[in-house]
């Protein structure tokens, strides 16, 4: 058998694939949300990969290794994916990458006030995944308005990092997003995104056919795969998905996410591409599924599944509540909900303000 473990908010990413695009695996893949692990029936022996680590608290983290410790005993005759005492979540990938030379572009802490930075820069969540949350800005002082902007949004500048931007523009003036998925050492590439915006995500990138021919080609072959290997590999990361870029040849990695969208599951597409067109992609999800699903029975262990005797310490169950990180509190969302209608209104006070909300967060952190 293999154990997914995922909060339960983001669990669709694998039952939406097994219910709808690879129905065979129902039998072999169950998904185990953290919030239960505690109270859950007895585990049993098998591969548990674990995901979405970075929406653990660092109590829910306690319980993960201490129940890892266990499955490593080789009398569990279990295999682990994803250990958390190696992956490298997202800022320590960004930051080891670029110290390494791996990546032209750095990241900072928002509230490391201290960091060099090379603008243009722009903020995101450190452990969401819903891309830039600010324009490109171009200095401090944009800089200072922007976090503080978020701060009065709902967002907490702990959570937040800066990232340097990193042009990728083709001579056409179109960028490329990359992505592929590493299962237990085998790396499948999952899809190659074009559009006209800096920071590609699905909505309001349509592809032509001539790019889509190039998708399939990509997706076939798997191009880059020697290359994503070592990455993976420096990142810890046994299942995931890394998204990428090229740039003279080499290799600029965004991100590598452990509980990644596998196909679209049940909401609407939002690409808006001619039914006629997107019907090419049918031969490349097809590939992929195929290849994914390949992959994901090869990381069983073949083994019959029999109860485990999994224990944990008074000291981590004391601490095990809550188990998943809230990005947003409950007050900071209220707030932010409340004085949403009048931002419009409040533009040019919010730029004035926002630069000393920033501050005084920063400060209040040292």
């Amino acid at each position: 058998m293999i154990y997914f473990l995922v909060d339960r908010a983001s669990a669709f990413t694998m039952r939406d694939f097994v219910e709808l695009h690879a129905p065979g695996l129902g039998d072999l893949v169950e998904i185990v949300h953290y919030e239960d692990l505690l109270q859950r029936p007895p585990l049993h022996t098998g591969t548990y990969i674990f995901s979405a680590l970075d929406h653990l608290t660092p109590g829910g983290m306690r319980v993960v290794k201490e129940l890892i410790d266990q499955l490593r005993d080789p009398a569990a005759e279990s295999r682990v994916l994803n250990d958390p005492a190696r992956v490298l979540l997202r800022y320590e990938l960004l930051d080891t990458l670029h110290r390494r030379g791996l990546n032209r572009h750095g990241v900072a802490r928002a509230l490391d006030s201290r960091s060099p930075l090379r603008f243009p820069v722009f903020v995101r969540e450190e452990s969401e995944h819903n891309g830039a949350i600010s324009p490109l800005l171009h200095d401090h002082a944009e800089l200072r308005r922007a976090l503080g902007k978020s701060v009065l949004r709902g967002y907490r500048l702990r959570d937040l990092l800066i990232v340097e931007y990193c042009e990728t523009a083709e001579p056409n003036g179109r960028y490329r997003r990359y992505s592929a998925f590493v299962v237990s050492g085998r790396v499948i590439a999952r899809e190659l995104m074009v559009g006209d915006e800096w920071m590609l995500k699905s909505h309001g990138n349509a592809p032509t056919e001539s790019e889509i021919r190039d998708e399939l080609e990509y997706v076939r072959g798997n191009t880059h795969a020697a290359q994503l290997e070592p990455i993976f590999s420096l990142a810890g990361i046994d299942y995931g998905r890394i998204d990428y870029a090229l740039v003279d040849g080499r290799i600029e990695t965004w991100e590598i996410n452990t509980n990644p969208t596998i196909r679209r599951g049940r909401q609407a597409d939002p690409i808006p591409i001619p039914p006629e067109i997107n019907k090419l992609r049918d031969p490349m999800r097809a590939h992929f599924t195929h290849a994914f699903e390949a992959a994901l029975r090869s990381a069983d262990t073949g083994l019959p599944p029999r109860p485990l005797a999994v224990r944990f310490s008074a000291e981590c169950l004391r601490n095990a509540t809550p188990m998943i990180h809230v990005s947003k509190p409950t007050w900071l969302r209220h707030v932010a909900s409340a004085i949403r209608p009048a931002l419009p209104r409040l533009n040019r006070l919010i730029d004035v303000v926002s630069p000393y909300v920033t501050r005084a967060a920063r400060q209040l952190r040292s």
